[in-house]
């Protein structure tokens, strides 16, 4: 050792050093992985369908494991469900990957050839059929379920997962090992009436919530704006895409009433802002092209603004689609004959 350096002085350095490494070792294990299975848990799953694209994802539902590890000593609970994490590891499809996401819940993924993947979850399933010998004692496998769905044409991972969990949540599934694939004709119709008939009383009950995104200056880092985009968190299907409701909203006449709800949201909120002193002085909304020719529009913004005591600049309407604009002249023709006069704009200043 040179430099000054002891012999001890670097050992203890070189100790640190790897103690560190192992603490932080450690944690990311704690953190990304299940304690008693080992496998990577829910945080490493959403994080592995953001980042990666799969071809096909199905998911291991036991619905009676957690009571029956509620009833049994915490070890033979833990061996029943390693049991059936190795069961579902050893045979699962070649080059997927497997998750443990909830006590009762595990995910199986993959990015290869869509028939290795059906004969491996077939595998799976003859496998579960055997009893689990716990400490001598033959359990009978558990009720179980497992729900599969198949890339067929551009779908990423995240609606492969929410097709997935859409079927779970249908009424009379029976527990039998059955392996179920995700049908639109049947399963999509039902999230369709379900969403369209619980968009109002999502709107009261706060499910359908706004976050807002900072749109910032790369020169300065200086926020400009935020941009308010718009979410459903469902009591039975969770956090819904805006990909999945927003066309279904389209497409049944509603997506007007969410924008004005939304306009009204994002009103509210810069008054609560301004009262806060918070510094935002812009927000941006995103509109559908077909409400850009309808006169209700600049009704429902002067009103809201005017109302809040708000200023016209402090608020900026973006077209989602131009293609659902059917007339570009239409719509330019609209915007003029129904934009706030300068009389209107002052009034709302007052």
């Amino acid at each position: 050792i040179c430099h000054g350096f002891s012999t001890d002085a670097f050992v203890i350095i070189l100790f640190l050093l790897i103690s560190s490494i192992a603490d932080k070792y450690t944690q990311y294990r704690a953190e990304n992985y299940d304690a008693i299975t080992r496998l990577p848990n829910l945080r490493m799953f959403e994080q592995s369908i953001v980042s990666n694209q799969y071809t096909a994802v199905a998911m291991w539902d036991f619905k009676n494991l957690q009571q029956f590890t509620e009833q049994v000593t915490y070890l033979i609970g833990e061996r029943r469900i390693r049991d059936i994490a190795e069961c579902i590891e050893f045979n699962k499809p070649i080059g997927s990957e497997v998750y443990r996401v909830d006590q009762h819940q595990f995910v199986v993924m993959s990015k290869k050839n869509n028939a290795d993947f059906n004969m491996g979850l077939q595998q799976i399933s003859d496998r579960l059929v055997e009893p689990f010998d716990l400490k001598g004692i033959n359990q009978v496998s558990p009720a179980v379920i497992c729900v599969c769905s198949i890339q067929r044409t551009s779908e990423q991972t995240k609606e492969l997962v929410e097709q997935v969990k859409r079927v779970l949540t249908t009424d009379g599934l029976e527990y039998n090992r059955q392996i179920i694939h995700f049908d639109a004709a049947i399963h999509k119709k039902t999230l369709d009436e379900e969403l369209v008939q619980g968009i109002y009383h999502s709107m009261v009950n706060d499910e359908l919530f706004l976050v807002y995104q900072p749109k910032v200056n790369p020169m300065s880092d200086e926020v400009m704006s935020v941009e308010a985009l718009v979410r459903w968190n469902h009591p039975k299907y969770g956090f819904i895409s805006p990909a999945t409701f927003i066309p279904i909203l389209e497409k049944n006449d509603l997506i007007f009433d969410v924008t004005d709800w939304i306009i009204q949201q994002v009103c509210n909120q810069l008054v609560e802002w301004r009262e806060k002193n918070t510094p935002v002085s812009k927000v941006s909304i995103n509109i559908p092209g077909k409400y850009v020719t309808n006169p209700h529009l600049v009704d429902i913004l002067m009103r809201m603004i005017k109302n809040c005591q708000l200023t016209t600049d402090q608020i900026e309407l973006e077209i989602t689609e131009t293609s659902y604009v059917g007339n570009i002249n239409e719509a330019m023709i609209c915007l003029l004959y129904t934009s706030p006069s300068p009389r209107d704009v002052e009034e709302s200043r007052m």
